[in-house]
C-alpha cells in the first residue's frame, strides 16, 4: 500500500501526514526537520521534495516572475507535459521504496501538481488531498514570510487557486483512489478520516486509529483572520467559487459556510487592499476604513445626484406643462382677439 498526502501549502498536510505515520505508514528516513512554522515536523521526505523542485521547475518558465520551486508563475505559465522526462526518475524510487516490504508513501504539497504522473507511476496508491480556505492559507503564507508572498501579498490566492483547480480535477478523475477532505472537517472531526486511511492501508492499522487521531492538534492550525477574509472574498470572487465546489466534491461534512459580512467594496478597491496586506494587518485595517469610508460617499453622492436628476426631470415636466398652458392661454387669447374683431 502506497499513500501520497498532498494539498496547497500551509493547509494542514503536517499534520495529516503525521498521523499517516502513526499507522504504520513509512514517510521515509531522510525527512526535513521540524521549525517554529511547523513544531511538529513536515514530515516530507528531501529525496521526494528534491525531486518535486526540479519537476516543477522544468514545467514552468523561469523568465517570468512566481514561486518556480513550486511550479507557479504570473501569469501561470505550468507546462504539466515537462513532468513526462522525469518518469523514470520516479520509477527507480517507487520500486526502491516499495522492496521493502511495507506501507509506504510520501507527503509533499509541491505533489499537488505532479499527482498525474505519480497516478501513472502508482495506479494502486491511494490519494489523501487536503484544502483548506484560501484566506487562511494566504494569512498562513504571510505570517510565515513565505516565498515570494511578502512582496506580492495577492499571489498566495492565485497560487491557492492554481493547485486547487488542479487537486479538484485530480480527485473528479481519480474518485476510487482519492480521499478529498477539508481541514475544517478534519479538525471537527478527525476519527472518520483516520478511520477510511487506517482501513485502506491494513493489517494494524486499524488498531493505531486513536494514536492517529491524537496527532491531529487544532491547535497547530492557527486562527481565522476575519478581515483578511472580508478582503479575499471581494478582492478574488473566483476562489470562493472554487471553494464551493471543492465542500461539493469532497462530501467531508462543510455545508454552508457563513461569510463575515461584507466590506462593501469595489473589487478593485478591495484587490488593492490584498496587495499591500504584507504592509501590516493595522495598515490594512485602516486603508479598509478609509475604503469603507469612500464608498459610503460614493453612494451618498449618487443618491444625492438620483434625487437632483429626479427633481430636474420633475422642473422639466412641470416647465413643459406651464409652456403648454401658455401657449393654450395665447391661442384662446387670439381667438377672442378675432372674435371681437369681427
Amino acid at each position: 500500500m502506497v499513500v501520497v498526502v498532498t494539498g496547497m501549502h500551509r493547509s494542514g498536510t503536517s499534520s495529516i501526514a503525521r498521523a499517516v505515520s502513526r499507522l504504520g505508514v513509512d514517510l521515509g528516513a531522510e525527512l526535513l526537520a521540524a521549525d517554529p512554522s511547523n513544531p511538529r515536523g513536515y514530515f516530507e521526505d528531501r529525496v521526494f521534495v528534491e525531486l518535486h523542485r526540479r519537476m516543477l521547475t522544468a514545467a514552468v518558465d523561469t523568465g517570468v516572475d512566481g514561486w518556480h520551486e513550486c511550479g507557479w508563475t504570473d501569469p501561470d505559465t505550468f507546462d504539466p507535459s515537462a513532468l513526462g522526462s522525469f518518469r523514470a526518475e520516479a520509477e527507480r524510487l517507487a520500486e526502491q521504496r516499495s522492496s521493502a516490504g511495507r506501507p509506504w508513501g510520501f507527503k509533499d504539497p509541491r505533489g499537488s501538481l505532479t499527482l498525474g504522473l505519480w497516478a501513472e507511476v502508482l495506479p494502486d496508491a491511494r490519494y489523501v488531498v487536503v484544502y483548506r480556505e484560501p484566506w487562511a492559507v494566504a494569512d498562513s503564507l504571510l505570517r510565515k514570510g513565505e516565498g515570494p508572498f511578502l512582496a506580492h501579498p495577492d499571489w498566495a490566492v492565485k497560487v491557492w487557486i492554481a493547485y486547487n483547480a488542479r487537486l479538484l480535477d485530480f480527485a473528479r478523475t481519480h474518485r476510487e483512489q482519492c480521499l478529498l477532505v477539508s481541514l475544517d472537517a478534519i479538525r471537527s472531526d478527525p476519527e472518520p478520516v483516520i478511520a477510511q486511511l487506517a482501513a485502506a492501508v491494513g493489517g494494524s492499522a486499524v488498531e493505531r486509529v486513536p494514536d492517529a487521531v491524537a496527532a491531529i492538534e487544532p491547535g497547530l492550525l492557527g486562527d481565522e483572520n476575519v478581515l483578511l477574509q472580508r478582503v479575499v472574498r471581494e478582492a478574488v470572487p473566483e476562489c470562493v467559487a472554487l471553494l464551493a465546489e471543492l465542500d461539493a466534491q469532497s462530501g467531508s461534512g462543510v455545508r454552508g459556510r457563513v461569510p463575515p459580512p461584507a466590506l462593501g467594496l469595489a473589487r478593485d478597491d478591495a484587490a488593492e487592499l490584498l496587495a499591500c496586506w504584507g504592509s501590516g494587518p493595522a495598515a490594512v485595517q485602516q486603508l479598509a476604513r478609509a475604503h469603507v469610508e469612500q464608498a459610503r460617499l460614493l453612494a451618498e453622492l449618487e443618491r444625492v445626484a438620483e434625487e437632483s436628476r429626479a427633481r430636474q426631470a420633475l422642473y422639466l415636466d412641470k416647465e413643459r406643462e406651464s409652456l403648454a398652458r401658455r401657449d393654450y392661454i395665447e391661442e384662446l387669447e387670439a381667438r377672442l382677439k378675432a372674435r371681437d374683431q369681427g
